[in-house]
């Protein structure tokens, strides 16, 4: 079949066709025009609508957000949390890290890190065991026999044993060690019981025995062979020490200086695992040892120590955010006058001298706040009486005292008897600004009643031997000594204690009474209160009318931290360095925790 022919299109339809189309577009061109183009104006006016809506979005986010923030403080806390590295910055030298031979600032606080003892005191300022895990006494207290905790081991893995108990303190008593702990053991004999058990009897009773057992111990294993001689020069004491505190020796590492007073340097501390009361908090401690208090204070402002001492508020900057600990100290700092000098052995110039003297003046001039004393005992104390007291301050009394034993004002104004002027030499320890600013104060105001004072500093590196085991001091000696807890100052006070054969003499004012030595006896060996009691009593009255010494002021130890460390605990200190008697719960670290989480942990 075929196809049908193609049907041509005709003139009239093409025209038709391009109207059409034509047509259309004019239509669609109306549509966008009237839809879309025409409505261009009325977006450029909606526009601050939808900006509006925008930030009020974001807005309303950010609230919630600051909201939530605020409020999770309600319902979380902050809390410390283990782990990381507290720097502490201490004025040097560091000379001596053996507790046995400690004698500077720096000494005395990295041993305390490295070393346990067998007896400390807590945060309560209470005596508790460390070492021991028990002490008792016979009833006269003269015995005293001290169980060691199970399983003690020393940095180096060995076990801790009686025998190093014994080790310890006989190389203490040891007179070539020169140990500055050896009259607190004068006279004890010491035996090991068995591995656990050690047995100390005393030469006569002395109920506060267990306070003097707060020594470092060393190691027999490590040290048993050397002499007390070398054992003083042994590696051990400034590389190599080896202990059962709370952190491990690591290295020592050098900044700057040559001279040991002028040294800067680091000691690095990691946590002991075995610790005995359990792994410390801290996963690592370091000492910052620094020359002058003005270069821990730069270096604390700059942010590199949690913790610094030997330093004041006022060298802190003022956008530093930190915290102020100021604990008391069960010490006393005093004026000893060296009552075997030919002038000063006259009670009743040592009198005068007491009188002319205006404590509570000099107290004021000091940097840091104190507490005044008035006599060899802390106020503190159980047995302290306030109303026996030192002679108060009084300007004519004192002159006429002078004026009645002779001493008469020239026309200088200077005091003389026989042609001598009435002169004196103050010693005190170089680098201790307290005693320098004493000294100061008390030449002034001993210049306005007629008397010349001299001022003489010796280094800390060797006070020790003037001061404690020489007595070479000429008249008078600024120092502050450790009366403790206990009412018990039998050491500072006894006229055994001035003994020149002794090693170490706390005598420190050569004072003799047969009187006081009988209360101090018996205050020392009795076990009952009330008789204590009355023994210091007895004690007060004959140390005031004598005069050995003139009782200044009780010091305190301030230790500033950044606010999110959690540093040293509790009120009172027996010696500064007992701030360390917690360190193993301090913390640098922080998070911030639920409750329901704080209390599932």
């Amino acid at each position: 079949m075929e196809p049908k022919p193609k049907k041509l299109k005709t003139k009239k339809y093409i025209r038709d066709k391009k109207r059409t189309l034509i047509q259309a577009g004019d239509d669609a061109s109306k549509h966008i025009d009237k839809h879309l183009i025409s409505r261009f104006a009325n977006l450029a006016l909606s526009w601050r609508f939808v900006v509006s809506w925008l930030l009020l979005s974001v807005l309303m986010v950010w609230v919630l957000a600051i909201q939530t923030r605020s409020l999770s403080s309600h319902y979380t806390q902050l809390l410390p949390k283990p782990g990381g590295t507290y720097i502490e910055g201490i004025q040097g030298p560091l000379t001596n890290m053996n507790p046995l031979y400690a004698t500077t600032t720096a000494d005395k606080a990295v041993s305390k890190l490295i070393f346990s003892s067998l007896m400390k005191y807590n945060v309560e300022d209470q005596l508790v065991g460390d070492l021991a895990e028990s002490i008792t006494s016979d009833e006269k207290a003269s015995i005293f026999t001290v169980k060691l905790k199970p399983d003690l081991k020393w940095h180096d893995g060995e076990k801790l044993t009686a025998h190093d108990v014994v080790f310890t303190v006989q190389t203490i008593q040891d007179p070539s060690s020169r140990s500055p702990l050896r009259r607190s053991l004068e006279g004890v004999s010491v035996e090991a019981v068995d591995e656990n058990t050690v047995k100390f009897t005393l030469p006569a009773s002395f109920s506060p025995f267990p306070s003097v057992l707060t020594f470092g111990i060393i190691p027999k294993h490590i040290l048993g062979d050397l002499s007390p001689t070398q054992l003083r020069s042994s590696s051990f004491n400034g590389s190599q020490p080896i202990g059962t505190g709370p952190f491990v020796f690591q290295r020592i590492v050098h900044i700057s200086g040559v001279d040991p007073i002028e040294k800067e340097l680091q000691v690095q501390l990691t946590a002991y695992e075995d610790y005995h009361f359990g792994r410390p908090q801290l996963d690592a401690f370091t000492f910052w040892v620094a020359p002058t208090s003005e270069r821990l204070a730069e270096i604390f402002n700059d942010g590199q120590l949690s913790g610094v001492t030997d330093i004041t508020f006022d060298q802190i900057d003022v956008d530093m955010d930190v915290a102020e600990n100021i604990f008391n100290q069960t010490s006393g700092v005093f004026l000893f006058y060296k009552n075997t000098n030919e002038l000063l052995k006259d009670t009743r110039l040592r009198r005068a001298l007491t009188q002319a003297i205006d404590v509570s003046e000099l107290i004021r001039e000091l940097d840091q706040p104190v507490q005044r004393i008035y006599g060899p005992l802390l106020p503190d104390q159980i047995d302290y009486d306030s109303d026996d007291r030192e002679l108060e301050y009084n300007f004519k009394s004192a002159a006429k005292r002078l004026d009645e034993l002779g001493w008469k004002l020239n026309v200088d104004g200077i005091r003389e008897k026989n042609g001598q002027k009435l002169e004196f030499k103050i010693t005190t320890q170089e680098g201790v600004k307290n005693y320098l600013d004493l000294a100061e104060g008390i030449k002034a105001q001993l210049a306005n009643i007629g008397i010349i004072i001299n001022i003489e500093t010796i280094p800390a590196d060797s006070f020790a031997d003037v001061a404690l085991y020489e007595h070479s001091y000429q008249d008078m000696l600024i120092y502050g000594i450790n009366i403790g807890v206990d009412p018990d100052v039998y050491a500072f006070w006894h006229s055994s204690q001035t003994d020149r054969n002794s090693t170490i003499r706390l005598n420190l004012s050569e004072y003799r009474s047969d009187a006081a030595d009988e209360a101090l006896e018996s205050g020392r060996s009795r076990v009952e209160t009330d008789i204590r009691q009355n023994k210091y009593h007895d004690f007060l009255n004959i140390w005031r009318s004598d005069a050995p010494a003139l009782a200044i002021y009780q010091p305190t130890f301030s230790y500033f931290t950044l606010k999110h460390v959690h540093g040293p605990a509790g009120n009172e200190l027996r010696s500064p360095t007992e701030r360390f008697r917690d360190v193993h719960l301090w913390t640098t670290l922080t998070s911030r925790i639920r409750y329901y989480q704080e209390q599932r942990l």
